[in-house]
């Protein structure tokens, strides 16, 4: 008795998991061409493993500004707004059966429903099988013909353009499944792959050392409420600072702002848009070359829980030496020197960057006040109550005009002359640096310090 009852008990397992293996029907639309007369159709395919197909209902609106209903044998176009009733454009499955030699076609209970309303058209069919047909990896369900309007190609079709409104999919095995039921769960998976949905990053340049901003947008948007994805990048040059929303997403909508990275909301996003902006650095020695960054594990779903397939398309981050840099940190150096008979010190720097930067000068200060005051290095930050504890001698005005001498190897050397010290004040330590402006940004070459008394005689 208890050999009989494992026996039964194995059967009733086996039978659940069958029927948990049958229960992943998919219901693909997708547009392939008929023939080189410019001949198209759209094709609803049914994948199930395992599943036993009797009948198929499918509700779908398009745009009939891009796709002309034609007939299926001779491709003529047709009026479904004058006549419809006409199953000219419409075929539904058929197969060849083996057993009997002959071919079998599932029936259609009524003719196609054409409801035109402008360039907006619903199409409704509805077919039946009797006793079922395996499915297997593939079976056609229903193919629309059709040819593009003029100057309209498959490149022209949006997500607004064919929408898949409502599918019902009945299997022999498992029973009916659906998509978007008015009420109920959505339990058929559906692709509608007539248009392509886009996940594009924008392409950057920046200098080294600075940062700058990637932009996603996604075009084709089905309507999602969650996106997530990775990124392959050089680590090692470039570092994520931030993410903020964009249109679609908002700052909140951030569910995860490491990878994989997540955006998530509670109702669907619908329309093309930005997804995100990223913020990047690169690294002060960063090659000045191009780097690619890629998506990859890119994933999105709707509130019915659909997936759907999202192209990535990655971009170019284009780096480019950066003069502020490279004058701060090998370019520029200070020297001192002392003139005993008039008493002064005098500072100097050199540069090939004459034709790069905007300002070129010196701060100069006193050691002893910048150490009181707390500060460590000589910056225009080194201030008290908004008085400068620095003089500040410009060397080169916007023409880059004033007076400088000329090297043998193309560089500038530019000078600044603190002179008539007072006889008490010989030994007091001054500190100048150079600076200068490219754009916004300042940056500074090596501070110099001397004294009257301690520098040799020139």
């Amino acid at each position: 008795m208890k050999k009989i009852r494992f026996i039964l008990l194995t059967c009733l397992i086996l039978f659940v998991l069958t029927v948990s293996a049958f229960a992943t029907a998919k219901i693909t639309y997708s547009i392939v061409k008929v023939n080189n007369d410019g001949l198209y159709k759209i094709a609803a395919v049914a994948e199930n493993a395992g599943g036993k197909y009797t009948a198929f209902k499918s509700d779908v609106t398009f745009n009939l500004s891009i796709f002309r209903p034609a007939n299926k044998n001779t491709g003529a176009l047709i009026d479904v707004a004058a006549n419809v009733n006409t199953k000219a454009p419409i075929k539904v499955t058929n197969y060849y059966d083996d057993v009997d030699d002959e071919t079998v076609t599932a029936s259609m209970p009524q003719n196609p429903f054409w409801n035109v309303n402008g360039n907006t058209c619903e199409l409704t069919v509805e077919q039946g099988m009797i006793g079922g047909h395996e499915v297997g990896t593939g079976l056609m369900m229903m193919e629309m013909y059709f040819k593009f309007a003029e100057g309209k190609s498959a490149s022209d079709v949006t997500a607004s353009d064919f929408i898949v409104d409502y599918v019902k999919y009945s299997d022999l095995v498992t029973g009916e499944e659906t998509y978007r039921l008015a009420t109920g769960t959505n339990t058929l998976d559906v692709k509608n792959d007539t248009y392509e949905t886009t996940l594009s990053m924008s392409d950057a340049s920046c200098l080294q050392g600075e940062t700058f901003d990637i932009v996603f947008t996604l075009t084709n948007n089905p309507g999602i409420n969650n996106l997530s994805f990775a990124l392959n990048y050089d680590s090692l040059m470039f570092t994520l600072e931030s993410i903020s929303g964009g249109t679609l997403f908002s700052d909140s909508e951030i569910a995860s702002p490491v990878e994989p990275f997540e955006f998530s909301s509670s109702s669907n996003k619908t329309g093309d848009g930005t997804v995100a902006v990223f913020t990047f650095s690169v690294r002060d020695d960063c090659p000045a070359v191009s780097y690619d960054f890629e998506l990859f594990y890119v994933s999105a779903s709707g509130t019915l829980d659909e997936s759907y397939e999202i192209v990535p398309q990655g971009c170019t981050v284009e780096v480019s030496e950066n003069p502020a840099l490279a004058f701060a940190s090998t370019r520029a150096s200070a020297r001192s020197t002392t003139y005993k008979k008039r008493a002064a010190i005098r500072f100097m720097a050199k540069s090939s960057q004459y034709n790069e930067f905007d300002d070129f000068g010196f701060l100069l200060s006193r050691v002893d006040t910048l150490e009181n005051n707390g500060f460590t290095e000589l910056t225009h930050d080194a201030k008290v109550g908004g008085t400068n504890l620095y003089i500040e001698a410009f060397c080169v005005d916007d023409s880059h005009n004033r007076i400088y001498s000329e090297d043998t190897d193309g560089a500038r050397t530019f000078s600044m002359l603190a002179s008539n010290i007072p006889a008490d004040k010989t030994d007091v330590v001054f500190i100048a640096r150079p600076f200068a402006t490219f754009g916004t940004k300042t940056v500074y070459g090596v501070a110099k310090s001397g004294s009257y008394d301690s520098l040799s005689t020139t």
